[in-house]
């Protein structure tokens, strides 16, 4: 329960005797905070680990492409605008369903993010966010590298970019779907 405080009448005079010469700013000089995208703390935790396929992508990998833990992800379709693109990587754009692949094996991470992108794109989702990890113990991150080989055989993923650091950094993925 919140406790009601009040404030005596003598703060209150001294408080509007304080401020009483202060002005507005001009319109001009003033700074516009807009709530740039609101979470939605959710995680995709309903799908069934071995469901049928939906995407039919290739699991092999030069072990040249093998990403490292710090490694930057970016890709974009030929279709995608630079100033949609730079939103992306900004983070600008609203999350509206997120996955968390962490402690899951490469076979369980595919059919999670094969569900996850058939689900979000039943629901017209257009910006997603898949929290992939960067590896540990000195392996290297092998659900990362997968996921970046993954997203960019999915005609239905027109750009992805890594996450700022706020949402995952070089953790995570930010993903554009199609319209």
């Amino acid at each position: 329960m919140k406790k009601k405080i009040t404030i005596s009448k003598e703060d209150q005079n001294l408080f509007r005797s304080e401020v009483s010469d202060s002005r507005p700013l001009k319109p001009q000089n003033r700074v516009h905070h807009t709530a740039i995208r609101p979470h939605k703390k959710v995680t995709h935790t309903h799908l069934q680990d071995n469901a049928e396929e939906i995407y039919c992508v290739s699991d092999f990998i030069d072990p040249s492409n093998y990403c490292t833990s710090n490694q930057q992800l970016s890709f974009k379709t030929a279709g995608v605008q630079n100033r949609q693109f730079q939103k992306l990587k900004q983070g600008q754009i609203m999350i509206e369903e997120i996955l968390d692949l962490h402690g899951l094996t490469i076979e369980q991470a595919r059919s999670r993010v094969d569900l996850f992108i058939a689900d979000c794109m039943k629901c017209h989702l257009r910006c997603i966010i898949i929290i992939h990890g960067k590896g540990g113990r000195g392996k290297p991150p092998m659900i990362k590298t997968m996921v970046n080989h993954w997203l960019k055989q999915i005609n239905d993923i027109i750009a992805f970019t890594s996450a700022q650091p706020c949402d995952g950094g070089t953790g995570a993925v930010y993903v554009l779907l199609r319209k």
